[in-house]
């Protein structure tokens, strides 16, 4: 019976964030683990304009051979969060990375650079909605869970597009459990969303309403995590930790 009532009290928990869901935090900062080792961070600012949310992330990491030092903004209409405009400039691998992309129904106009050489192209998806994937751009799991979360429930088919590579793909997102999630000093009503990009492993983001953000996320197929800080703070402990 107490633990009937415990759950009946996490869903009412769950359905009043679910109410209050709207505002973003101005600021928030997601620590990315490989294998148990942390190796970087991505930073976010929020700003709000005349019907747009505007998302500028800087991205700095390394992890082995790879690296990458990227500052990227984010544009998405306020209302639903699905995507306008993003831009980046920055660094992978050695390689200089600058870019701009433009999203019109379900059409993305991408400009790419490397090197001071830039080229455009166009996009198109056979999905009414297309979403974005840049690697480790924290921004962007945010605005794919709080994009899902806003347009209902039910599962969604939407095109995936990875701007720095200007190619497009296809997801489906799935609502899992709901489930009362715990770091070691706080505990969050999360919606587990299932994101299934074609061709690749299923992931899952630990979404909580009342923040607006997920909390963590899961990555199988890569061993990765992705902790939100100021739910952990600063302290996540990874499920790949060695022994």
């Amino acid at each position: 019976m107490k633990n009937a009532l415990l759950f009946a009290a996490a869903l009412l928990a769950l359905a009043s964030a679910v109410a209050a869901a709207g505002k973003l935090p101005p600021e928030f900062t997601y620590t990315i683990y490989v294998e148990g080792q942390e190796i970087g961070r991505s930073t976010t600012k929020v700003t709000e304009e005349a019907g747009v949310y505007v998302f500028d992330t800087s991205t700095d990491l390394a992890f082995n051979e790879f690296t990458l030092s990227l500052d990227t903004r984010t544009v998405v209409d306020n209302k639903t969060f699905l995507p306008l405009r993003f831009t980046y400039t920055g660094e992978k691998m050695g390689t200089l990375l600058d870019g701009e992309t433009t999203i019109t129904g379900n059409e993305a106009t991408c400009v790419t650079g490397e090197h001071g050489q830039s080229y455009t192209s166009t996009r198109t998806t056979t999905h009414p909605e297309i979403l974005l994937f840049e690697e480790y751009v924290m921004d962007h799991e945010v605005i794919i869970a709080r994009a899902f979360w806003e347009g209902g429930p039910e599962a969604k088919e939407y095109g995936i597009l990875f701007p720095s590579a200007a190619t497009m793909s296809a997801a489906t997102i799935d609502k899992g459990s709901e489930l009362a999630f715990e770091s070691d000093t706080k505990e969050a009503y999360c919606v587990k969303l299932i994101i299934s990009l074609q061709g690749g492993s299923p992931y899952a983001s630990y979404y909580d309403p009342e923040r607006g953000l997920p909390v963590y996320l899961a990555f199988p197929g890569t061993s990765t995590e992705v902790f939100l800080d100021e739910f952990f703070d600063g302290k996540p402990v990874s499920r790949y930790r060695k022994h």
